[in-house]
């Protein structure tokens, strides 16, 4: 019997597809400011919903597979979060945690990926770190 690939949303397709998630919500928020603007305020709910229903669709999809796997995460308490905005209707409330939610995955690309020896040592709770300064010691790095 053969095993089939293992399924993964957009999101764990790697930057792109955390970028491509962060601009999506990121069009959704410019173009229903600029239709709140313009006074159709009908349109903009529309692209506000829209967007945030696309992410989480998207992180809906990733909880799934993580709880398949039985690992737990934050990423609920943004499920929870946009899903209630849509339900209540706050359509704009539901973009930004969207934003912030899509913003905060695609800026983890951006984190070290290696860590030395250094961040390693001062990531250790019970560490201290002691250097003179003119004479005295101090406390730090």
């Amino acid at each position: 019997m053969t095993r089939s690939r293992d399924f993964a949303p957009i999101w764990r397709g790697g930057e792109l597809g955390k970028r491509l998630l962060l601009a999506l919500i990121a069009v959704a928020m410019l173009a229903g400011s600029v239709t709140w603007l313009a006074g159709r305020p009908d349109l903009s709910a529309a692209s506000w919903a829209a967007g945030t229903a696309v992410i989480l669709a998207s992180l809906l999809t990733e909880i799934a597979i993580s709880l398949g796997r039985k690992e737990f995460g934050l990423d609920l308490i943004a499920a929870l979060a946009m899903g209630g905005a849509l339900i209540l209707g706050e359509y704009l409330t539901g973009t930004i945690v969207a934003l912030m939610y899509t913003g905060g995955e695609a800026l983890e690309d951006f984190r070290p990926k290696a860590r030395t020896p250094r961040t390693d040592s001062a990531a250790q709770p019970g560490t201290a770190h002691r250097r003179a300064l003119r004479g005295r010691a101090v406390a730090g790095g």
